[in-house]
């Protein structure tokens, strides 16, 4: 499954070639897995009391891809944004990374230029040499239409048609210099947790009381098959506020899907506020708490969660500014005064019983400046309005809310 090939032996004498140092991507700082988290958390409430789900890592990555050719503090609001942290050069390396690391995670990033509008050489060498960013040419000025038909034709191809029509209308003209957008997209597959034959409707209990009946599954999910290596268990972690758990999907073991339930008389609504209080636990600080467990038994509902998101009002609750004002410096991108005009986001997260599959794609747009070990199995039964998503080392990718 996880097996390694080992390397021959030289036969030469000569001294191996030394070793480029590697990153350690799988021992991401804290500070970016919590700003992601916190990043989809606050995009989750502007859909209170209702199901939806987003991909912090594409909105971030659509958002550094504009911040590294912004300045001064377009720049710096961007990036506090969206990693709590002015340091590009970190960013851009992070970014690098995870294009290398999330092997099953597939990510397309492009850039659609306007030909009448130049870019800095530094910009694009930043694009391709951290953000994997492809360069294409495009005509918005005279054919603004046919050119957002092929954005959305190439998001909806790299998420194997589960976004579409990503890009409004409304966002693309003939003053559009360029578009930034990005697509992520995963499928992975559960190993044999849960069989169709024992889904069945049960009653899910809504907030204020309302009950409903809903497909649920149910599965034991167990350890795995070498008891030595405790961290490819299922893992829990109990709060007054909250029950965790989470366990390996996928056939390379990087990604897990995690579950926050709220315990009884708490809300989701409550339990988000309590993940963004600067005296709760962060979520690295849930993921490295997390225990070992032998077993766990799940019961969840069947499902499928679509969202769309507007980012403007979003990202300027969230201190993005300058970016969307006449006063925009992105002169690191072109010598022509640049602001950003539009920023949209959807995500889809579907689970059965076969597995999970989850896509998301983010853009926006920029105009000229004119005037997001335990013996005894844990037992968690998801009847009531709950968080959940899926992560590589701590890192979430996607998170969402089923209400």
């Amino acid at each position: 499954m996880n097996s390694k090939k080992r390397r021959t032996s030289r036969t030469s004498k000569l001294p191996p070639e030394p070793k480029k140092p590697k990153r350690a991507f799988n021992s991401i700082k804290n500070a970016y897995v919590d700003s992601f988290a916190h990043l989809a958390l606050k995009l989750l409430n502007t859909k209170n009391k209702e199901s939806s789900v987003t991909s912090p890592y594409s909105i971030c990555l659509m958002m550094a891809t504009a911040g590294v050719g912004a300045r001064g503090r377009t720049q710096q609001e961007i990036f506090e944004a969206i990693i709590n942290s002015a340091n590009i050069e970190a960013a851009s390396n992070f970014f690098g990374e995870s294009f290398e690391e999330l092997t099953e995670l597939r990510v397309a990033s492009a850039v659609f230029v306007d030909q009448h509008c130049t870019l800095k050489d530094n910009y694009k060498n930043q694009l391709k040499q951290h953000y994997s960013t492809n360069l294409q040419s495009a005509d918005f000025s005279k054919n603004a239409a046919r050119e957002r038909k092929r954005i959305n034709a190439f998001i909806e191809e790299k998420t194997n048609g589960q976004i579409q029509n990503l890009i409004p209308s409304v966002a693309i003209s003939d003053e559009t210099r360029f578009v930034l957008a990005n697509a992520v997209y995963l499928t992975a597959h559960f190993d044999d947790i849960f069989d169709e034959e024992y889904t069945k409707l049960r009653t899910f209990h809504g907030e204020s009381r309302r009950k409903t009946k809903v497909l649920t599954m149910e599965g034991m999910i167990e350890a795995g098959a070498d008891q030595n290596v405790p961290a490819a268990n299922p893992r829990k972690l109990l709060t007054s506020f909250f029950h965790y758990l989470d366990f390996f999907i996928g056939k390379d073991q990087k990604y897990r899907f995690f579950i926050f339930l709220p315990v009884k008389k708490v809300s989701c609504a409550r339990l988000r506020a309590e993940l963004l209080g600067e005296n709760s636990l962060n979520f690295s600080e849930i993921f490295n708490k997390a225990e070992p467990i032998q077993e766990a038994w799940l019961e969840i509902p069947k499902f499928k969660t679509e969202a769309n998101f507007d980012l403007v009002p979003f990202l300027e609750s969230c201190g993005v500014l300058e970016a969307f004002k006449p006063s925009a410096d992105f002169s690191g991108i072109t010598d022509e005064p640049l602001q950003l005009g539009f920023a949209g986001h959807k995500a889809m997260f579907e689970m059965n019983e076969k597995g999970i599959t989850a896509s998301a794609a983010s853009y926006c747009t920029s105009i000229p400046i004119s005037g997001s070990l335990m013996r005894k199995h844990f037992k968690m039964i998801a009847n009531r309005p709950f968080l959940y998503g899926i992560c590589c080392n701590g890192l979430p990718l996607f998170l969402g809310q089923y209400y």
